[in-house]
């Protein structure tokens, strides 16, 4: 794979920022990592341009080309050359694309997606927002590492299946070859990084101090329905609770429009714990994507988590805005 070493430098890279963190509280040293991974990756792609082929034509159109003149007959064979080569190229591209398959197109998006989630988390989470003793035995930069890997895997795996599934149609297309049926529906992914003020309340009173900040994914049909998957962290001045969801959304309006307004609502199950313990609970929320780009966007919502308790229910409500992209 020819985007292998840019891959294994942003894994790499960010997870050691991770560890540096939260296990080792070196915050500095861990955006050193972050540059000089992002120097690593830059110096792999300028490598490998560098070692690109050269564009290598048939040998007739490299010799009708260099002429100065050409009769109506080598203009004729030229045209025909240069149109056979191409057709040629196509072919190829279409047999390696479908060799490759998919992944060619998910691990590097993955691994693009996974360094900037690790990113704006080292800027916004502090190392206290994940307490050491919520899973004794794992350290604290594993929680926050696979969260953000599944996270995107949640998004760059339906956008890698999907931009293959257009690019293979677009060269069956171009050379002639009969597509079966008719449009099938098409896998979207949305990603997100969201906050804002957050409260409680229940049998023991009310509270508005606390904040909830999170980041997550959503795979969906045709723009509409789907899951989602979401992590994050619900704090205040005196504790902090790590929040799992799992969840189910229906965007009213489609969200494959290039800009526009796209209302949603979603619902499903959290957990939700802390190093006193951890507990279950439902969650249920509103909002709206505000799509500025066509593939980075403003969202703006309210969630509400109703813990069951035979003293009265509890409600971890929160309303966030944050930035989404496609």
């Amino acid at each position: 794979m020819t985007h292998l070493p840019a891959v294994a430098i942003f894994l790499v890279g960010s997870t050691l920022s991770a560890w540096l963190r939260f296990d080792r509280g070196a915050l500095l040293t861990g955006w050193i990592v972050m540059l000089v991974c992002i120097a690593g990756v830059m110096m792999t792609w300028w490598l490998a341009a560098r070692r690109a082929p050269p564009l290598v034509l048939p040998t007739e159109v490299q010799e009708l080309g260099a002429r100065d003149h050409l009769t109506p007959d080598e203009e004729q064979r030229f045209g025909d050359a240069l149109r056979a080569h191409h057709r040629q190229m196509q072919r190829d591209a279409w047999r390696d694309l479908q060799r490759r398959g998919p992944a060619a197109l998910i691990v590097p998006r993955a691994a693009l997606y996974y360094f900037w989630l690790c990113v704006i988390v080292l800027a916004i989470l502090p190392p206290a927002a994940v307490p050491g003793d919520v899973l004794p035995r794992v350290p604290r930069f594993v929680l926050v590492v696979t969260s953000l890997a599944l996270a995107a895997m949640a998004v760059a795996v339906p956008l890698g299946w999907r931009d293959w599934r257009r690019v293979m149609r677009a060269l069956l297309v171009v050379l002639a070859v009969a597509l079966p049926g008719v449009r099938s529906t098409e896998a979207q992914g949305l990603g997100y990084a969201i906050a804002g003020p957050a409260g409680l309340s229940g049998f023991f009173g009310s509270s508005a101090s606390a904040v909830h900040a999170a980041g997550g994914g959503e795979a969906l049909v045709n723009g509409r329905g789907g899951v989602g998957g979401e992590f994050g962290v619900f704090a205040n001045s005196s504790s902090a609770l790590l929040v799992f969801s799992v969840n189910g959304v229906l965007h009213v309006s489609p969200s494959t429009t290039s800009r526009g307004l796209s209302p949603f609502v979603t619902g499903g199950y959290t957990h939700m714990g802390s190093g006193e313990g951890s507990f279950g609970a439902w969650n249920v929320g509103a909002g709206i994507d505000l799509w500025t780009k066509d593939r980075v966007g403003l969202r703006v919502e309210f969630r509400d988590h109703v813990r069951p308790d035979v003293r009265g229910a509890v409600q971890y409500w929160t309303i966030r805005a944050g930035v989404v992209f496609r």
